[in-house]
Formats: structure tokens, sequence, C-alpha cells
């Protein structure tokens, strides 16, 4: 029995000396450090979690990608949308000018998504195009709520509050043409002075490549974590390939990430033009597979970035000419008169914007993202691209 006893508890602490020897094995090859930290701090009465409940109260979304896409703002469709939706539109001028920064800087459960956001902005350039002949004030307030709202919505953020900031303003670049004519001097003002606030709060790019290191590197330390205790679990693999991938080392590759972010940090301070994208690290094959992660689509964040400072500045400098042009009836002759500071300045150049008077008008436009003046051709914006030819006046060409 003694004997037994013996054998049996050998045995047993074989088999627990096998389990902790494998447990710690495994444990070493999958275990990673804590990602860093970004220690922000978020404004006072911080409105972020009150836009992403207005994004989950629009209705009719596919009716509003339609209207926009027609640019039609009468009719019963618009009228049944406007209606259905007057509670949002109330509660976003409500919310308008409050602090905005962005909370949640990965996807998660209550996330909405970056394709829903722009049902917001849909709905209110299509109210500002309804309202602009009867009431310029009122739709110039819903304009503004919306520009409020499309930048809150990626300040503070990561890569994908870029897109979301991005994919929110497209309706409102789309409608201000329509309703910039119609403003008054004292309108164009006002909206003037909102813009260069809005691009005063921009988040910088450098800051947004900080985050996305953050989220990048907590992505790979949250995909990898179970396999550090698979076996302290009792969770055998039971596939060739779950073993495989427990065998590789994470420590290489989560190095590996942390120094292509950090490359990514580094040439986000940088001029936009003088960006040199690094290469992607070949230590995350078979760990974690992610094309957005590729130099390609990252420098397509660069260009979303941009995008949306210049077309505020563009939009900014058009306000200003037509200001002018109504309190002295004619534009001045060159854009320094009425724009100053950095609105007077294109992202993708460095230099100040394209502007000249033609007869009784102007042209107007930033040189887009190959940084060269293409003599005003415009360039498609649905194909955003860091060398993509073509510039951008104030009416885009989606």
């Amino acid at each position: 029995m003694r004997r037994a006893v013996r054998i049996g508890g050998g045995i047993l602490a074989a088999l627990v000396v096998l389990w902790a020897g494998a447990g710690y094995w495994l444990w070493s090859l999958n275990h990673v450090p804590d990602p860093p930290s970004l220690n922000r701090r978020l404004p006072e009465g911080n409105v972020y979690d009150q836009y992403t409940q207005l994004v989950t109260r629009i209705t009719e979304q596919k009716t509003l990608i339609l209207l926009q896409r027609e640019r039609a703002h009468s009719g019963p469709d618009a009228e049944r949308v406007l209606k259905d939706n007057s509670g949002v539109l109330v509660d976003l001028r409500a919310l308008a000018g409050k602090p905005c920064m962005v909370t949640e800087l990965t996807t998660g459960e209550k996330f909405v998504g970056a394709l829903a956001f722009p049902g917001v902005t849909r709905l209110s350039a299509l109210s500002a195009r309804h309202d602009v002949t009867s009431s310029p004030s009122r739709s110039l307030d819903t304009m503004l709520a919306a520009a409020d709202f499309s930048a809150g919505v990626m300040r503070g953020g990561a890569t994908l509050h870029v897109t979301t900031g991005f994919l929110s303003f497209v309706p409102l670049f789309e409608a201000a043409p329509d309703i910039l004519p119609k403003l008054s001097a004292e309108q164009c003002d006002r909206a003037s002075r909102a813009l260069i606030r809005l691009d005063d709060a921009t988040t910088p790019m450098v800051d947004v490549m900080r985050a996305e290191r953050t989220v990048r590197l907590g992505q790979l330390a949250r995909t990898v974590a179970p396999g550090a205790i698979r076996i302290f679990r009792l969770d055998i693999p039971r596939e060739d390939y779950e073993w495989q991938f427990l065998r590789k080392p994470k420590r290489p590759a989560y190095d590996a990430l942390d120094a292509y972010m950090g490359k990514w940090v580094s040439e986000a301070a940088k001029p936009l033009r003088s960006i040199v994208a690094p290469d992607e690290p070949r230590e995350l094959e078979g760990i974690m597979a992610d094309e957005s992660l590729g130099p390609r689509a990252m420098g397509v964040h660069f260009v979303r970035h941009a995008y949306i400072r210049a077309r505020l500045r563009v939009l900014n400098a058009a306000l200003a000419l037509e200001s002018a042009r109504k309190r002295t009836g004619s534009y001045p002759a060159g854009l320094s008169a009425c724009v100053h500071g950095d609105m007077l300045t294109d992202p993708f150049s460095g230099s100040p914007l394209v502007y000249g008077r033609t007869g009784s008008g102007y042209r107007l436009y930033s040189v887009g993202p190959n940084g060269e003046d293409d003599g005003g051709a415009p360039y498609t914006e649905s194909r955003m691209s860091p060398r993509g030819q073509g510039d951008l006046p104030l009416s885009p060409t989606f």
C-alpha cells in the first residue's frame, strides 16, 4: 500500500513538474510587456459619449446616403427624414461648442463603428441645405454644430478616429458651397471664427500616432495573452497550427511592433512632404496579420488628417473672401488681405493656399496630397492616396 502511495505520489509530482515546466515554457514564449499608457486627461464635461448616442438614434441611413448622392434637400423623402430625426438635430445644436475628446481608443462592444458616424453630418447637411433660403442663420448653426461633431469624434484619438472624422466631415464639405453664398458678411465672419477654433484644436498627427502605438501594442498583447497561460489552465492544444502559433516567441514581435510604431511617431513630427514610411516588421508574420498596419495604409491616415485641415482652411478662406466681397463689392487682390496666420498655409505644401482673381470671381485651392500645383485640376477624393494628382478646390469631387 505504501509503495503504491509512493509510486502514485511520484507520478503526481512528475505530472506537476511537467505541468509547471511546460506552462512556464509556453508562458515565456507568449508573454509580452504591458502596453504603455497614454495618461490622457479628458476635459471636464466631455460630450463624446453623447455624440456616440446621437449616432445610434439616426433613422433611415440609406435614404440619407441616397439624398446626399443626389444632392437633394427637398421632396417627400427629405421632409420625412428631417421630421423623423428632428430631435437629433436639436440635441446636436445643444452640444455645439462643448468639450469633446475620444474616450475609446479601441473598438469595443459599445463603439458604434466609423461608418455610422457620417449619418449625423449627412442629416445636418440635408437640414442646412433645406433651411438656407428661409433661415440662413439656422442653416449655419446646424453646419457649425455638425463641424464641432466631426472634429470632436477624432480629437485625442488614434487612426480609427481620424477615419471617423474624415468620413463625418465629407457631407459638410460637399454642402458648404451651396450654403456659403446665402450667408451675410456677419455670418461668414462667425463661421470663419468657428473654423479657426476647430483648426487650432485639431490633434497633431504625432499625438494620433502615439495613441495608435498604444492601441497596436495593446492589440498584440490581447492576441497572445491567452496562450501564455493556456497550459496552466490545462487547455491542451489539439491542432498543429495551435502548437505552431504557441511555439513562436512573441517578445520579438512585440519589440518589432513597438519600434515600427515608434518610427511612425517620429515621422509624424516632420512636415508632411518629408515623411518616409518605415518598413513593416516581418516578425509579425504568423502572429498578427493586419493590412491596416502596412506603410501604405498608415500613409492614408496622414493624408486624411492633412486633408481635413486643408479643406477647413479652403472653406475658411472662401468665407473670408465672401465676407470681403459683401462689404466692399469685390474680392481682394490677395488672400493675405483677409486670411491670416496658419489658416493661410496649405498643410500639403507648407506654402499659402493658391488664390487668384478671375474676372468677377476667383480660383482658390489646396495643392492636395502630391504637394504640387496641378493648375486647379480636381483631385479624386474617393481614391485617397499620398501621391494622388489634383488639387482641392472649394467643391469636392467625390
